[in-house]
């Protein structure tokens, strides 16, 4: 064979080698940036879920604590201050025996609505426990 025809058929194989080389690279790429692009747009949807989500428990929230206020001033108003009504008309009846049952009455419902109203974490320490926290 003649030597330039040999050179030829050697260049064409370097050229085609650099050709297969360059698609290869060029697909590596491809599906490198096209997987790095889902992943962007699955954080920025994770991203989206998760500030709805926020805002999602910020309703919910703040939706049962007002429920909560409300439960808590009617029961004030229904039923404490009726108590404290009571109180105050034996006090001026002079009403003793009244006075004592009506009084220790009042008493406990504000210990139940205090208890109602304490963290439910709280049930689960000792006194001992929370005077240790204090310390600390």
């Amino acid at each position: 064979m003649e030597p330039w025809k040999e050179q030829t058929i050697i260049t064409s194989w370097i050229w085609m080698g650099i050709l297969v080389f360059g698609l290869f690279a060029f697909a590596i790429w491809f599906l490198v940036n096209r997987h790095l692009k889902t992943i962007k747009k699955t954080r920025n949807k994770a991203a989206k879920t998760i500030r709805e989500s926020k805002v999602e428990y910020t309703k919910r929230t703040t939706h049962f604590q007002e429920l909560d206020r409300k439960r808590l001033s009617e029961e004030l108003h229904d039923n404490v201050m009726s108590r404290l009504n009571v109180l105050h008309l034996n006090l001026f009846e002079g009403n003793i025996p009244s006075l004592e049952k009506n009084l220790r009455t009042s008493m406990k419902v504000v210990r139940e609505l205090s208890h109602n109203l304490t963290p439910i974490e709280l049930n689960d320490i000792e006194l001992s426990g929370l005077f240790e926290d204090y310390l600390d």
